[in-house]
């Protein structure tokens, strides 16, 4: 392993590193890509960034680094999981207890009771350190059944962050030198950070040198941070043709995790809904991200409202705006401002400067539940499926099936929309009334 005096040399060694590994992506096959097509598009926008935003050596080659191995957690097996050594205590912090959200998700309860342990005797081994189930572990991926993947993929999602910074340390840096040590501390901490969720410790971050080149901790994570958030271009991740198959793929696997909600408890599963399939369905008309002066640009080759819905208020109220808003504030500081823009083929909205009525309607929007109104049209089968789920996930399944109308009908009749074709403007007007 490098020496890491050398930045360059250690993102090249990195890399194949991470290459050698992504492979694994059937772990995480729920969710959309976040392998070496997401790191590309990454390091893609860094290369527009660098016009706007002064960065030095060390900050450029650690930013690329960080952007390799930000979700590396996704791809290692569950097996090596103790190997990071993980204690219940990295899982417990303020404002986010981890350990608590899974004990509550449906699926992980459902494995649990499969299992007959709790989620400490089956996640945590003697040494207090997370580990794959010793049940599961014996078996091979391909025998698990649907309850042990969902629940192992969701799992993998929410720890991702933790995991894949442990791994920095563990795997792909080291401690062998002092350089290698910060390195690992710095990359470890941007990776464990990318998600945006600890607000005020990413603010805190200070300043680092590595062979005597500055590095600003706060600013490159920041970076990360809102690199990350913008990469939400469906068709950047794979092919049309490719996207079609899988989403394919994945209604049919949230049709069947549908049924076993409802078995299990059908008020969790309305409540606290996965919405695997909406991950992909909402991103499929977002053609692609441009960042230019003052402005990052998110261009969609659709105006479906059913399709615009999911993606203002699924994809950017919920995955996009709260972690570039967060690296937004900080980055002024270094005077780098861009507002976040939704073009569609026939207009033009600027989210940062209605972000607040987005974020409202954001609500609204997935706390609303579908019911006998507008699914008359489809047969008595698909009409099962989507009663009484939420509108996002009601409207991913439908327009994956190809009934855009119909979904564009729902979520006009679910929130009260009398003009489909201004339905946004409707609905903004709702909100100041």
């Amino acid at each position: 392993m490098s020496d890491c005096k050398d930045l360059k040399d250690l993102f090249r060694k990195v890399s194949k590193m991470a290459m050698d590994i992504s492979g694994n992506i059937h772990f995480f096959f729920h969710y959309v890509f976040h392998d070496s097509r997401h790191w590309q598009n990454l390091l893609n926008y860094l290369e527009s960034v660098r016009n706007y935003i002064n960065l030095s050596y060390a900050e450029l080659w650690i930013l690329r680094i960080a952007i390799q191995l930000h979700d590396i957690g996704l791809f290692l097996s569950p097996r090596s999981w103790n190997e990071f050594q993980i204690s219940k205590e990295d899982l417990v912090q303020p404002n986010n207890n981890l350990l608590t959200e899974l004990k509550r998700t449906l699926m992980v309860r459902a494995l649990l009771d499969n299992l007959k342990q709790s989620f400490e005797e089956a996640f945590f081994d003697e040494n207090n350190y997370l580990r794959l189930p010793s049940p599961l572990a014996r078996k091979p991926w391909d025998e698990f059944n649907l309850i042990e993947k969902t629940a192992i993929r969701h799992i993998m999602r929410k720890l991702h962050a933790i995991i894949g910074s442990r791994a920095v340390v563990k795997k792909f840096v080291g401690t062998s030198t002092q350089e290698c040590r910060k390195v690992s501390e710095i990359v470890g901490t941007m990776v464990r950070l990318h998600e945006g969720k600890y607000k005020e410790e990413v603010k805190n971050l200070g300043l680092w040198d590595i062979s005597d080149s500055p590095i600003d901790l706060k600013k490159v994570t920041a970076l990360l941070i809102m690199l990350d958030a913008i990469d939400c271009a469906g068709v950047s991740r794979a092919s049309p043709r490719t996207l079609d198959e899988i989403i394919d793929e994945i209604r049919l696997l949230e049709e069947r995790i549908i049924e076993i909600e409802r078995k299990y408890d059908r008020e969790r599963a309305v409540k606290n809904p996965p919405e695997y399939i909406a991950h992909w369905i909402f991103k499929r008309y977002i053609k692609r991200v441009d960042i230019e002066p003052g402005k990052v640009i998110i261009l969609t080759e659709t105006t479906e409202p059913a399709y615009m819905a999911g993606i203002i208020f699924f994809e950017i109220a919920n995955n996009v705006w709260p972690k570039f808003h967060l690296a937004q504030e900080i980055l002024q500081e270094y005077g780098f401002h861009f507002d976040l823009v939704v073009k569609t083929p026939s207009s033009e909205l600027s989210i940062s400067n209605i972000a607040d009525k987005i974020t409202k309607l954001s609500n609204i929007f997935h706390e609303a539940i579908v019911n006998e109104n507008g699914i008359s049209q489809l047969s008595k089968g698909e009409s099962n499926i989507v009663y009484g789920l939420t509108l996002p996930r009601t409207l991913a399944l439908l327009l994956s099936h190809g009934y855009v109308s119909i979904a564009n009908q729902i979520l006009c009749e679910t929130l009260h929309i009398s003009d489909a074709d201004n339905w946004f403007k409707e609905l903004l007007s709702a909100i100041d009334e």
